[in-house]
């Protein structure tokens, strides 16, 4: 069955099944997807309706506001448990000491860090800076930034006047925008992805005998350092401290100490 998405306009599927084991059921979407779904406007008259209905609710704790000054002089009134401290989005930007977005280093989820005075964003611009500095071959960081059309791009690597190396975890629909806005200006990019960093990969854990390649940069610092119970040897370990009393450097130690202890591991 077709009909047409009350947000886009768009012809869909309408009808969608959910099946648990044995059981079927069939149920009509308004929608075509999530995005339209969740991008739905309610009118004025809908809003205060719901707005009536809410109050009637026992739960119902009305919110008194507080009014606050704008750096640009516009009084504004705002919950009091909120910090904002500007009207709106353009004030935010032009009265902060350092407008957001733009690239800071460390503020990605990636393991990040510096490799012999070299920024990398993740594990990954590491083993790559590591294959690159120990076959010898040229790069360094690219400065700055390009910019056209609202859209910003911080590449990562040159390896000639020309040409850029960016390396990602996963593929977005941006790398593919900011890849063709470089092109624009006269440079080539190399996306790199986990399949192309694999000789990378295995280089590193062959010459420097680790997986864990984060322990490699300069001001690296294990998450715990703690003395073996058994053979009472000091061991760094990238895990959070232990909650147990006895701790161990291997699993060894640890089946050794249960043995003589005649306890069980837990």
């Amino acid at each position: 069955m077709k009909d047409s998405c009350l947000n886009c306009g768009s012809i869909f599927d309408c009808i969608s099944i959910h099946k648990d084991g044995n059981y079927e059921r069939k149920y009509k979407k308004k929608f075509c997807s999530r995005k339209c779904a969740a991008s739905r406007c309610w009118d004025d008259e809908k809003r205060a309706r719901h707005s009536e209905i809410a109050k009637k609710l026992p739960t119902y704790k009305p919110v008194k506001l507080v009014e606050r000054t704008c750096p640009c002089g516009k009084n504004f009134m705002v919950r009091p448990c909120l910090k904002k401290k500007h009207c709106c989005y353009l004030c935010s930007v032009k009265y902060v000491k350092r407008p957001p977005g733009g690239y800071r280093e460390g503020s990605g989820r990636s393991k990040s860090g510096y490799y012999k005075g070299i920024y990398c964003g993740s594990t990954y611009e590491l083993c790559w800076v590591i294959y690159q500095m120990d076959k010898g071959l040229p790069f360094k960081r690219f400065k700055g930034l390009l910019e056209k059309n609202g859209l910003k791009y911080y590449p990562d690597f040159l390896v000639s006047d020309k040409q850029i190396v960016e390396i990602k975890g996963y593929w977005t629909e941006a790398v593919d925008q900011k890849t063709k806005m470089a092109e624009s200006f006269g440079y080539s990019v190399a996306v790199l992805y986990k399949e192309d960093l694999k000789p990378m990969f295995s280089h590193v854990e062959e010459k420097y005998g680790t997986k864990k390649f984060q322990t490699l940069y300069d001001d690296h610092k294990p998450n715990y350092v703690g003395t073996c119970s058994y053979c009472k040897k000091e061991f760094c370990s990238e895990r959070k401290a232990p909650k147990t009393k006895d701790v161990f450097c291997s699993r060894v130690c640890c089946g050794k100490y249960r043995k003589i202890k005649n306890t069980p591991c837990r």
